[in-house]
């Protein structure tokens, strides 16, 4: 049980905190799904997680990932980019999360500290991180549940913004994420199009999902 919980929270630390498009790695004897392209549809529906929602756009390529051990739906504007727009839904057995998202704030501080060694020793608000700049760390709603939203940015190559909700749900604990260059979200044309698959989210009625 515990090398299953470390296994979880190693994996959702990696694939969630990094500004590629998504990092594709499993623990020892896991099998790793190929990845199903969706069709043109702008509606994303998943019977597994028991969600839908509106990609940011048509054109974006879906990944799906309902069957991992790290269940996911990855929507990208280019996957051969790693600077590519993303937005994606994951969905963890809330044990691989017991504190929500002052975890994933914690996971997020440790991959860029300046330190990441010293870093895992430390209070969360002792680590520094100099590439890493906090913008949000709030409650609020979603999808009609109350969340924490937590919204950040590296600044590297290029200066990457995430904006990120997370709630439980039944047994489970959602990330719902939207990622791309600043410079997209600064325009209007661009945070809209996220608002928009942001507020689109819904669980579907019928989920047996626990």
């Amino acid at each position: 049980m515990m090398r299953h919980l470390w296994c979880g929270i190693l994996l959702v630390t990696l694939w969630l905190a990094g500004t590629a498009a998504g990092t594709h790695t499993a623990c020892a004897q896991e099998k790793t799904e190929p990845n199903a392209r969706a069709a043109s549809p702008p509606e994303v529906v998943s019977e597994v997680l028991g969600i839908r929602f509106t990609k940011p756009d048509r054109l974006w390529t879906v990944l799906n990932e309902e069957d991992s051990s790290l269940p996911k739906l990855v929507c990208l504007a280019e996957e051969s980019d790693t600077w590519s727009p993303r937005f994606a839904v994951l969905a963890l057995p809330s044990i691989i999360m017991p504190n929500g998202m002052e975890a994933r704030l914690r996971q997020v501080k440790i991959s860029y500290a300046d330190n990441r060694r010293l870093a895992q020793s430390q209070d969360t608000a002792d680590i520094a991180a100099s590439q890493l700049r906090i913008l949000k760390f709030e409650k609020t709603t979603f999808a009609g549940r109350d969340a924490m939203l937590f919204v950040y940015e590296i600044s590297g190559e290029k200066n990457y913004r995430t904006v990120e909700y997370g709630f439980s749900y039944q047994n489970n604990f959602y990330i719902v994420q939207a990622a791309a260059p600043t410079e997209l979200w600064e325009k209007p044309e661009g945070a809209a199009m996220f608002d928009r698959s942001f507020k689109s989210f819904s669980f579907l009625k019928s989920s047996s999902r626990k």
